[in-house]
């Protein structure tokens, strides 16, 4: 690819961040580094501050111009909460300005937005020749950005925001009665879509006419270590321990399950449920049936991967295209899952019989038989990481998208099990 110089906007980023989205952006711009591209990433502190606290903030405030050769840039106010109030409710954002102007004087070849929900939506006005946008989540169309209803289900009635806002206890983004969707988007020449169920949620509520469906990617597992071992056959779980993300409902399960072999749930993360999940492993007379691994490094995490049975993401909130999908198709081991979202898509490369509905851990434990007694083949799975979610493929991909950056249109550069709405390109 020919060298360019990219300005990355985003919320957050490592070791700043809550979620995958902050991590695709770093592994983005790392990926891009590699091949001489010059790199800098724009993003805000204040929804970390709100979220977190001041932990390790003062170390960000060493000399931040140059990290891995990824420069950065970092703006933070001194009324974080006010700050943010201010842009969550009526799009105004003084970080927004400051970002603004220092991405004219840097003048990039390509402006990539990201999760911008922290820093404002004016940000995607800013001039540059070519301006992308990926959608990690549901920000576009929906306040809360998880397009959940404030009693937990899934979103039916997009148009009644308000009243979902008020009653989940959260301000109204008011700068979007005047702001649809379209008008929202209109200086954007591509909007990168990591999974085809986004690109529908994105075109059929939006109405967007300027998507592509390009998958994430995670680098290779290849060069860590593989040699653990472990003496008794595990489900793995790895992400945050969150209410939405299912984890609470697996471990009762997994702890009522009277199985027929031997085996026990691995879980890697962190969250506000810890506390409870220990509970319920604490009461259990069993022994070790669910252990918990706390948080670990990406580069600790080949073994766990590599050796597990299969793993698990039970989400009952729609998922995009999350990050342990890729890495458990990067190791080689299979994956279930719900079956709402782009989880589908992604497990049904593998195996349709891989799905459950929400929920349903009866047909989660069919499955993990079925997969003890008829193990799938881990190369084939391997195959499918590198032909969709590689750095090579998505890099392939973002080529496509640069040198064809004045077509409009809704396209796709992976299959999907959905998509009516998209023109084949590769």
């Amino acid at each position: 690819m020919e060298s360019l110089k990219y300005a990355l906007t985003t919320t957050f980023f490592p070791p700043f961040h809550l979620g995958g989205d902050a991590i695709h952006v770093e592994l983005l711009a790392n990926e891009l580094v590699k091949r001489g591209n010059e790199v800098h990433v724009f993003y805000g502190l204040d929804a970390y501050l709100i979220k977190r606290g001041n932990r390790k903030i003062k170390e960000m405030e060493k000399d931040s111009s140059d990290h891995h050769g990824i420069h950065l840039h970092h703006y933070a106010t001194l009324t974080p909460r006010l700050s943010t109030l201010a842009e969550y409710s009526f799009g105004i954002s003084s970080i927004t300005r400051k970002i603004e102007n220092d991405i004219k004087k840097l003048s990039p070849d390509v402006l990539h937005h990201h999760n911008i929900s922290g820093i404002g939506q004016e940000i995607l006005g800013i001039e540059s020749p070519i301006k992308l946008y990926t959608a990690h989540d549901h920000w576009p169309i929906c306040q809360k950005s998880s397009y959940q209803r404030y009693d937990g289900e899934i979103c039916q009635r997009p148009k009644h925001c308000m009243t979902c806002s008020l009653l989940s206890k959260r301000p109204c983004q008011i700068w979007r009665f005047s702001n649809s969707t379209e008008k929202i988007f209109s200086k954007i020449d591509c909007i990168i879509s990591p999974s085809g169920y986004m690109a529908d949620i994105l075109i059929s509520l939006g109405g967007l006419k300027n998507v592509t469906v390009l998958p994430n990617f995670v680098p290779d597992w290849e060069n860590n270590d593989h040699s653990a071992t472990f003496e008794i056959p595990y489900l793995l779980f790895v992400g945050s321990l969150e209410q939405n993300k299912g984890i609470d409902a697996l471990v009762s399960d997994f702890l009522d399950w009277k199985m027929d072999t031997k085996i026990s749930l691995r879980i890697v993360g962190s969250g506000s449920s810890q506390k409870k999940i220990k509970e319920k492993i604490n009461r259990d007379k069993r022994g070790n049936r669910v252990l918990l691994e706390g948080g670990l490094l990406r580069k600790n995490l080949a073994s766990l991967y590599r050796n597990a049975i299969a793993v698990i993401i039970p989400s009952i909130s729609p998922e995009n295209s999350p990050l342990v999908g890729l890495e458990a198709y990067c190791a080689g081991t299979p994956l279930i899952g719900t079956d709402i979202g782009g989880l589908p898509e992604m497990i049904n490369r593998v195996s349709k019989n891989y799905v459950f509905h929400r929920g349903d851990f009866s047909k989660m434990r069919e499955i993990i038989r079925s997969i003890l007694s008829n193990p799938p083949d881990r190369s084939r799975i391997r195959l499918f990481y590198e032909k969709y979610y590689s750095p090579e493929s998505y890099i392939k991909g973002l080529r496509h998208i640069l040198d064809n950056k004045s077509m409009r249109g809704n396209h796709i550069l992976a299959p999907v099990t959905k998509g009516s709405n998209y023109e084949v390109l590769l």
